[in-house]
């Protein structure tokens, strides 16, 4: 092996040890931040809140297009944390994107 392609394969080392660290300690924070939410949110007694939301019905038609049918407005309930929690999604997401699709089963 040449001293150029052994340099390279060090080299090659090192980056692919920079990423896995990275992408490991990015998973730690977000695991962390999950968890920390979630304690959050428990302590608060599992605050719930309701936002006004549109749902309509997607439903795919044979020509590749979609088809949407308005099905009704009103509140639906979502918890006051930074990730879904209870089965509800985050307040602050759902007051960003009040169009809820339903897909046919």
């Amino acid at each position: 092996m040449s001293p150029s392609s052994s340099a390279t394969v060090i080299l090659g080392g090192r980056i692919l040890g920079w990423i896995a660290r990275i992408v490991l300690g990015a998973a730690i924070v977000l695991a962390t931040l999950y968890v920390g939410d979630f304690v959050v949110f428990s302590v608060r007694g599992k605050p719930l809140d309701q936002v006004m939301v549109t749902r309509y019905m997607a439903a795919p038609m044979k020509n590749n297009k979609t088809a949407c049918y308005f099905e009704s407005s009103g509140p639906e309930p979502c918890a006051r944390a930074l990730f879904p929690q209870a089965g509800h999604a985050a307040c602050w997401n759902l007051k960003r994107h009040p169009l809820v699709a339903d897909q046919p089963d």
